[in-house]
């Protein structure tokens, strides 16, 4: 019964890809064989007497294929039963969100940093029994050999790559053991990816190795103002800890002392914010850095609701008494030249001041 199946699905596929095959070289669809009979000339005259489709361009018929499974998604969609936002609710889901540091962001919760990136390392030791010799390098070329979808290239990279899909993620495992993780958006997703390679160099290559000490060692970040930014201007007001070259890098670089992260943003607004190490660090960082960027950006009223304590963190001294929600010119930050004081009076022109003059009674 189950041969019959698998029979039945696989002549379906093949009458499918028949179809698409037929209409793509604009043949129309191709209609069941019937059995053959004496009557050849007929058959044959019927054929031709048969209207043909004329060819048509892939790129448009894809084009609307795709235009029709989005609006039956939209459908789907709009049938759904809108999402409950009770109090109960709202309660089970906060257990998630407890310790994000999020009590900042109430106004404007767009601003929020979310998790690009996140950088893992572990160390991978031999299992007792495995055959693998503790301390000895790892054999990289049998597990990139055994283990399918692996890419070693040791001219180019000293370590054999891992990729997954789900989660989306690429492991490096090096001969010292040392495993390395990169492009999940989560620590879970990470700790998932470095286990699925663990199972999988243990059943395609017979390495079994024990995963331990795993920790994060960077966290990106990425938000955006929906606001324009004044690179310029902001560099200027923050000379000591910014930089900012457009000849070199469209965006601007701004380190501030004593956060856990950095920023690196464009005049568009986005950013991205490497450093940190967990996500609390980083939205509490990134509170005490966000006053300032929306102080020279074109959405400065915002400003009107975050306290005055937390916008004077990384605020510049020559700016103290700016105004709330107004953007800071630059010739406020620049500190000014000193006047030159006026020359004394010259009356006759012979070089010196009258008053010196007087004061010698000539």
């Amino acid at each position: 019964m189950e041969l019959a199946e698998a029979a039945a699905e696989l002549l379906a596929d093949v009458n499918a890809s028949a179809v698409l095959e037929s209409l793509a070289l604009g043949k129309g669809v191709p209609k069941a064989p019937k059995a053959r009979t004496r009557r050849r000339g007929a058959a044959a005259a019927q054929r031709s007497a048969q209207p043909k489709s004329a060819p048509f361009d892939t790129y448009e018929r894809v084009k609307d294929v795709v235009q029709a499974c989005r609006s039956s998604r939209k459908r789907e969609r709009e049938r759904e039963p809108p999402e409950p936002l009770d109090d109960e609710t709202m309660r089970k889901c906060a257990r998630f969100t407890a310790g994000m540091a999020l009590a900042a962001y109430e106004p404007f919760l767009h601003l929020v940093p979310r998790l690009v990136n996140i950088v893992t390392l572990a160390e991978a030791v031999p299992m007792p029994g495995s055959g693998l010799v503790p301390g000895q390098p790892l054999d990289l070329a049998k597990i990139a050999a055994r283990c399918n979808g692996a890419y070693f290239a040791p001219k180019r990279f000293a370590a054999v790559q891992m990729a997954y899909t789900n989660p989306r993620s690429r492991i490096l495992v090096f001969h010292t053991g040392r495993v390395v993780g990169t492009g999940c958006q989560g620590p879970m997703g990470a700790r998932l990816a470095i286990a699925r390679a663990q199972r999988q160099m243990a059943d395609e290559a017979g390495v079994h190795l024990f995963i331990r000490n795993f920790a994060v060692i960077n966290i990106v970040g990425a938000s955006s103002l929906r606001a324009t930014l004044n690179c310029e201007a902001f560099a200027d007001a923050h000379p000591h800890d910014s930089h900012f070259d457009r000849s070199s890098f469209v965006g601007l670089a701004w380190r501030p002392p004593r956060e856990a992260c950095c920023v690196e943003v464009y005049s568009t607004g986005r950013m991205n914010l490497p450093g940190s190490k967990t996500e609390r660090a980083l939205n509490d960082s990134f509170s005490r850095m966000l006053p300032e960027l929306l102080r020279y950006s074109s959405s400065a009223r915002l400003l009107a609701h975050i306290p005055e304590a937390r916008q004077a963190v990384h605020r510049p001294a020559g700016v103290a008494g700016a105004p709330v929600g107004v953007p800071v010119p630059v010739a406020t930050v620049l500190t000014r030249e000193p006047e030159e004081a006026p020359l004394p009076e010259d009356g006759d022109g012979d070089g010196l001041d009258d008053d010196t003059l007087n004061a010698l009674g000539l």
